[in-house]
């Protein structure tokens, strides 16, 4: 798949002509303001035996848009719109004369070079609409008779977020934050495979432990005993100051798990509601390297409603982001 950007027609008689054609599913291209500017008709002559007018028309770029390729209208129908769709026929030259343009320097009309378009793929967006990616965004804004737009994955992205309106943020620094947050996504993801590697079992309760005393309002952490029946469910206790009407320490009981892939284990819920019970704690927090279940998910979800106690999940890269934010300073100084 190749992205192709045509640039504005100049003139809102041109722009209405292309606009209209657009809503019909035919995309055109200008620069064919002569009786006969067929492409594939010209390509087929001596390009030194061709007139000045001729070589103008001779777009040849347009002969290499394909079916499954994407053209986006830039400035369609109006200033910072544009209208993009899925061309499911390739070049065709318009037979019919029309009045766009028509002068001394045009006696046949213009916008000629046609594209069929799939109808169901048109859509018309906002090119700052943030669901338009930050990369493709400034792509839409580049200037030339015509562009390709090389990153086909980011387009595919925002065309996507369009469909489904992903995101909905109206700030510009929320909006770049989101897109941020997601390149970097996949490397969180790996961060937490290290983590795991490096710091199985209780190895990565140590770790917790050092990265949870840093937190603000941490009082105190205690690394529990090993095993259910010295630790009953609590790796992890943590006692930690709120504000309220007054100063109050509160109780967070934590069940780690060093786990990798997809974590489908039930088992620590059922620890976390032990623990909450052992220790009178006032919140408990399931942690995994590994990414949460549905199953995982809905236990928590149960077991809180029944308990009436809230318990916090912190999987994968939410491991990684946590202990980047409170232990970066070690964790970078290598």
């Amino acid at each position: 798949m190749n992205v192709w950007a045509f640039n504005t027609p100049e003139g809102k008689e041109s722009i209405d002509f292309v606009n209209a054609s657009l809503k019909k599913g035919i995309s055109r291209f200008g620069w064919s303001y002569l009786e006969d500017a067929d492409l594939k008709k010209l390509k087929e002559k001596d390009w030194n035996k061709l007139s000045n007018k001729e070589k103008d028309c001779y777009k040849y770029f347009l002969l290499d848009i394909n079916v499954g390729d994407w053209i986006v209208h830039i400035n369609i129908p109006e200033w910072g719109k544009c209208t993009a769709g899925k061309v499911i026929e390739t070049y065709k030259w318009d037979e019919e004369p029309n009045k766009i343009g028509v002068s001394d320097y045009s006696d046949a009309g213009d916008f000629r070079h046609t594209f069929k378009l799939d109808p169901n793929t048109i859509v018309e967006f906002d090119r700052d609409n943030h669901n338009v990616t930050p990369l493709i965004n400034r792509k839409l804004k580049l200037r030339g008779k015509y562009w390709r737009i090389y990153d086909t994955e980011q387009f595919s992205i925002s065309l996507e977020n369009l469909k489904n309106n992903t995101v909905n943020t109206q700030s510009n620094i929320e909006y770049g934050l989101y897109y941020l947050k997601a390149d970097i996504k996949p490397d969180l993801e790996n961060i937490a495979k290290s983590i795991q590697k490096n710091h199985p079992g209780k190895r990565l309760e140590y770790l917790l432990g050092k990265v949870f005393d840093k937190v603000p309002n941490v009082r105190s952490v205690k690394v529990n005993g090993s095993g259910f029946g010295t630790d009953y469910g609590a790796d992890l206790i943590i006692t930690y100051s709120t504000f309220e009407w007054q100063q109050k320490d509160e109780i967070l009981v934590v069940q780690v798990k060093s786990f990798t892939d997809v974590h489908y284990e039930i088992t620590a819920v059922e620890q976390i509601e032990t623990a909450i019970k052992k220790y009178r704690a006032d919140m408990g927090l399931i942690v995994s390297t590994a990414k949460a279940s549905d199953v995982l998910i809905k236990k928590i979800e149960e077991t809180q409603e029944k308990i009436k106690i809230p318990i916090g999940l912190m999987c994968c890269e939410d491991v990684a982001a946590f202990i980047l934010k409170y232990d970066a300073k070690d964790l970078l100084s290598l």
